[in-house]
């Protein structure tokens, strides 16, 4: 997912085409071929947010697991 700041960009992502803008936001998928094309000479910007896939065990899961590596780093 992506978000223009400034000036214009060709955003290809699988088989589509999209001209954006400022404020302009882009999606794709996981696992989708994308990428942009800047046809003018003016420095684009863009803030990108790349969000790793969703793992199979909670959160609750997650941080207890990692509390317990800890505990058992800290401990003799």
């Amino acid at each position: 997912m992506g978000i223009i700041l400034n000036a214009r960009l060709t955003i290809a992502v699988e088989e589509q085409q999209q001209n954006l803008k400022y404020g302009s936001v882009y999606y794709a998928p996981a696992n989708a071929l994308y990428g942009g094309h800047n046809p003018s000479d003016e420095t684009v910007s863009l803030i990108e947010i790349l969000i790793k896939p969703r793992s199979h065990i909670s959160v609750k899961d997650a941080f207890s697991k990692t509390d317990m590596m800890a505990r058992s780093l800290t401990t003799s």
